[in-house]
């Protein structure tokens, strides 16, 4: 009985752990392409022309919220990489 509880134990855990691992990838994926969106919508305004000191501001905010989003992806590749690989 005692190792019937023990195997039963061990179940309920793979499938919860299993059921975390497959929650997180699913929000991985949907931060992944929120992510792709938003650079690829900085991108398209990048092609506009700086003519004024207030459009010079503007886009070094936006330069700084691309970057900001490059290092929240490269963290979650670099956790994943952890998480699943190692």
């Amino acid at each position: 009985m005692e190792k019937y509880t023990e195997n039963l134990s061990f179940l309920f855990t793979l499938c919860y752990t299993l059921k975390l691992k497959c929650s997180f990838a699913v929000q991985h994926r949907q931060r992944e392409k929120e992510y792709r969106q938003k650079l690829a919508k900085l991108k398209e305004k990048e092609k506009t022309n700086i003519r004024t000191e207030e459009d010079l501001f503007k886009r070094l905010d936006e330069l700084e919220v691309e970057e900001e989003l490059e290092d929240e992806i490269y963290r979650l590749l670099s956790f994943t990489i952890k998480t699943y690989f190692l």
